[in-house]
């Protein structure tokens, strides 16, 4: 019986539902603590995702730095391919052996540069969802949130923005959503295309949901619309400012393009 128990206890504390009701709890605690300073809301929610992205910084310059020793072992990898190509499987084989090899010695396997999607996706739909939840936004279509709504951010906007919980009255937010957008496409087009084949397609599809979330966050309420444009605006500031400090080896790819 005594066991019984337990492992009934156990399933219910790793209970996924459970676990991420509870981590969205967490991050409103601390939206809310920060709020608790006497901080608006118009600034609680920039300035709690500056805090975040800003936490963030030393794995996108772990990941990055990753990438670059990647694009400057690639042409070696491709003349190698090219090369084993003519022969048979046991030389594959040997090819897939020899490029590990320069993965670890390098210590640039572009699985590894995979980590920072992974960790930052969660993050930004896990303040969406609580945000969504304390500005009291349903959705259709999806299971109302159990977060509480905080009455607080409709009142404590600023300029033409006084109610958090309602969308943009004049629609300045989702335009420059939309915008910060398609300039973050640009840069991170710019730099990827040098270590993978990036399809025309893929870059105007990247366009077109862009373009698309304009009309999406139009009907979001400003909390909302606040934490994203944030968010985005910081990841165009990164691009930019890692495209000067940590540029990919440009001079040196086109060496051996074709």
């Amino acid at each position: 019986m005594l066991y019984r128990i337990t492992c009934r206890q156990i399933s219910r504390f790793f209970h996924v539902t459970s676990s991420r009701h509870n981590f969205l709890a967490l991050v409103c605690t601390g939206l809310q603590t920060v709020h608790g300073l006497g901080i608006p809301w118009w600034a609680t929610i920039p300035l709690a995702t500056l805090f975040l992205r800003t936490a963030m910084v030393p794995i996108v310059l772990w990941s990055r730095n990753r990438m670059i020793r990647y694009i400057y072992i690639k042409p070696l990898i491709q003349a190698w391919k090219c090369q084993i190509a003519k022969f048979d499987s046991i030389k594959s084989e040997k090819f897939s052996e020899k490029r590990s090899e320069l993965f670890r010695r390098y210590n640039c396997h572009p699985i590894g540069s995979a980590v920072l999607p992974f960790i930052q996706f969660p993050l930004f739909l896990t303040m969406t969802f609580a945000l969504r939840g304390m500005s009291g936004w349903s959705i259709p279509l999806f299971p109302k949130s159990d977060i509480p709504m905080d009455v607080s951010l409709s009142y404590e906007g600023i300029v033409w923005m006084q109610d958090l919980t309602v969308p943009d009255p004049i629609g300045f937010l989702p335009v420059c959503l939309g915008l910060i957008n398609l300039i973050n496409i640009e840069l991170n087009t710019y730099f990827y295309k040098e270590m993978f084949f990036v399809p025309t397609f893929m870059t105007r599809f990247a366009q077109a949901n862009a373009l698309i979330f304009i009309f999406v966050s139009m009907q979001a309420p400003i909390a909302l619309c606040l934490y994203w444009t944030t968010s985005s605006l910081f990841s165009a500031a990164q691009n930019a400012v890692l495209n000067v400090i940590m540029p990919f080896p440009r001079s040196f790819m086109m060496r051996f393009k074709n």
